[in-house]
This record gives C-alpha cells, structure tokens and sequence, in this order.
C-alpha cells in the first residue's frame, strides 16, 4: 500500500515534465540569453558609449521580454496539443522512450559535451583573456556549479535521471571553462549555448516521444 502511493505521488510529480515542454522553455531561454551575451561580446568590445552604456540594458529587457514570450508560446503549445492528450494515456508511458531516443540522449548529448570540452582545450589560447580577473574567471564555474546542483534537486525531486544528465553536463562544461581560462561574456556565452542546446535536445526528444506515444501504441522502453 505504501509502495502504491510512493509511486502514485512520483507519478503526479512527473506528470507537468513528461512532455518535455519544460526543458525546451529552459532551453529556448539559455539560447536567448547566450545569443544576448553574444551580443554584448561582439559590441563590448568597441568600448563604444552604445557598447558601455546601453547595450547591457539593452541585453536585460531582450532576455526578459524574450524569457516571457517563451513562457507563454510553451503555455499555449502545451495547452493545445500536449494537455488534451494526457487522457489517451497513462503518464508510465508517457515518460517511456524508445531505444533510439535512449541512445540520442543518453549518448549524444555526453558525446556533444565531449567534443565541446576537446574544442575548449584545443582552442584555449583563443579564449583565454590574457588580462582576466578571478571573479570573471570563476564566473562561469559557478554558474556551471549552480546549473548543476538545481538540475540534481530536480532530478531527484521528480525521479527523472535526464535531469540528473543535465547536471553532469553543467558541472563538465562550468569547469572547462574553467580550466582552459574562458572568462567574461564569451565563457557565458559558450555555457549558456551548450546548456540551452542539451536541454532543447533532451526537451525535443521528451517531446516526440510523448506525442508519439499519445497518438500510437508501440513497444516502448520506461526511462531508467
């Protein structure tokens, strides 16, 4: 009887996470935010009054104003096509993957951070910042870090190990960076990017196999 509800409140927990729609949100948004330290790499640099003055204001209303319309493009996909669909399922199979959406996210996305770790060191005399500070040197460390431990929380909160994925992924880039020397907006830049392209991988797969498992019944493999 315990068991039973142990697994029924897991369950209700994982239900809001099943489709995948919040990993894309986080995702869409890191790639905003990287696309908004873009920005600000490429315009600082002129030490401009535009660059100074107004671009990192420029920089926070995009990312907010952009962050919001994420939000509310998610909430109107999710409440016409992911929401009407819960009924033709159990959320068991929902959260269910295939063998090749296992390999794409248990494998592709570690070898995607593999090869993005290998480029870091192999191009470290190019990012490294010859006239670095130690806070903009463990700035992207310590956003690393902080990624990493609420991907964990959550992970372990809605017992789903992509999140836990995720984690690994934050801390491994976070501590590159680290290590070859990025510093200041090109290592946010580069750590935003990743995270938001990992998550939108693992988002976008979440989401495939949840309508494809909505709308067809097929021999599928519970996520472990």
């Amino acid at each position: 009887m315990q068991n039973n509800f142990k697994d029924a409140k897991m369950q209700t927990s994982q239900a809001p996470h099943v489709d995948g729609t919040f990993e894309l949100t986080f995702g869409i948004m890191f790639l905003l935010a990287a696309t908004c330290f873009w920005g600000s790499f490429k315009l600082g640099s002129t030490h401009s009054f535009l660059g100074t003055n107004v671009l990192p204001f420029v920089t926070i209303a995009v990312f907010l104003s952009g962050g919001l319309g994420i939000d509310q493009l998610v909430k109107w996909f999710k409440k016409r096509f992911t929401l009407p669909r819960i009924d033709n399922l159990t959320i068991g199979n929902a959260g269910s993957f295939n063998r090749a959406a296992q390999i794409a996210i248990w494998i592709g996305i570690p070898v995607l951070t593999l090869v993005l770790m290998a480029v870091l060191y192999i191009n470290k005399a190019l990012i490294q910042n010859p006239t670095h500070d130690a806070t903009s040197l463990l700035m992207p460390a310590f956003w690393g870090l902080l990624f990493s431990g609420l991907w964990f929380l959550v992970g372990r909160k809605i017992g789903l190990n992509r999140f836990n994925l995720m984690a690994v992924v934050s801390l491994a880039i976070g501590g590159a960076l680290f290590f070859n020397g990025a510093d200041g907006t090109l290592a946010m830049m580069i750590l935003f990017g990743a995270l938001g392209t990992a998550l939108c991988i693992s988002g976008g797969i979440t989401m495939w196999q949840y309508l494809r498992n909505s709308g067809l019944r097929s021999e599928v493999i519970p996520e472990e």
